[in-house]
């Protein structure tokens, strides 16, 4: 990553970024955005792509943890999955998303928080506001409709394919998909992260107390 972020590319992409590995390589002029996840929706998503569709050519972590998923049943799938991605043992060099997710410092000013929730649920918007950047102020932005759910899977949200990596679509699934245990976990240890950016969740799960 460290490479990358010191490229002559006029945009760069870290995937499955920590902040104390950007932290000092981005300067005040730079402009940055971070894009965040429901945790829940989270647990759920990888639970599913980690049992079946992630490749795992090279991610000798991942073939340990689909072995291991492969043995047990979906809630305890679903507790294990939450404890692999609270992991400093996600992959090599890098930890679990959720680990990096809660330790991100959100009160930097260099760096925008933006939800995947939002950006799915309104591409254009989206794509609107990236082409008042400086840097892709002249640029060509693709066409929104290309991105969404049913252009690129050929169902709408919510219809289940447990044979693609895209697999439902909903931001909602969690609610119904997660074991009690798992939901009231998040709540207590990720309280002020959902009340900052998922305060509707912490009303949603209230059920579950």
């Amino acid at each position: 990553m460290e490479m990358a972020l010191n490229s002559d590319n006029d945009v760069i992409v870290a995937l499955n970024a920590d902040y104390s590995g950007i932290n000092n390589h981005i300067s005040a002029n730079m402009q940055c955005m971070h894009v965040i996840r429901n945790p829940l929706s989270v647990i759920v998503s990888a639970y599913y792509s980690h049992l079946r569709t992630h490749p795992i050519d090279g991610w000798d972590f991942l073939a340990r943890q689909r072995n291991v998923l492969s043995e047990v049943d979906k809630d305890i799938g679903m507790a294990l999955t939450l404890s692999f991605l609270e992991s400093s043992h996600f992959q090599p060099e890098t930890n679990g998303p959720l680990y990096d997710m809660v330790a991100w410092k959100y009160d930097d000013s260099r760096i925008v928080t933006l939800r995947m929730e939002d950006i799915t649920a309104n591409a254009a918007n989206f794509f609107h506001e990236m082409s008042r950047t400086e840097v892709l102020r002249n640029a060509s932005m693709p066409d929104p409709d290309r991105f969404s759910f049913a252009a690129m899977t050929g169902r709408q949200q919510g219809v289940i394919d447990l044979s693609s990596h895209y697999r439902c679509g909903s931001s909602t699934e969690w609610r119904d998909a997660l074991p009690r245990g798992v939901i009231l976990y998040v709540i207590h240890h990720y309280r002020d992260f959902l009340l900052r950016f998922y305060p509707e969740v912490i009303l949603e799960a209230g059920s579950y107390f």
